[in-house]
């Protein structure tokens, strides 16, 4: 009959080995997901860094007002349910 131990394979960690670490792997996947559904590129470093890079849209909307004789900017409705009025800001003061 043949010896059979159980054999495990030699892998020396060390303490610092983040990609084995089950809470390491559970954060750093819900920063990376995050980041790939906002549309960011993502790299993640041998050390366990994580640096994301993206662009963000910026969009101004600019109405003219007769009253005022000038442009007025004026931002859409924030995200934010608290806020509800729009905000403006004049602009062009001088014209």
């Amino acid at each position: 009959m043949k010896n059979t131990k159980n054999i495990t394979p030699d892998i020396s960690l060390s303490r610092d080995d983040l990609m084995l670490d089950s809470r390491y792997i559970k954060s750093s996947g819900k920063v990376i997901k995050d980041a790939l559904q906002k549309g960011f590129d993502v790299l993640q470093m041998e050390n366990g860094d994580i640096v994301t890079t993206g662009t963000k849209v910026v969009v101004y909307r600019y109405t003219w007002s007769n009253e005022q004789g000038k442009l007025i900017k004026t931002a859409n409705e924030k995200k934010d349910p608290s806020v509800s009025e729009l905000v403006t800001e004049s602009i062009l003061e001088g014209a």
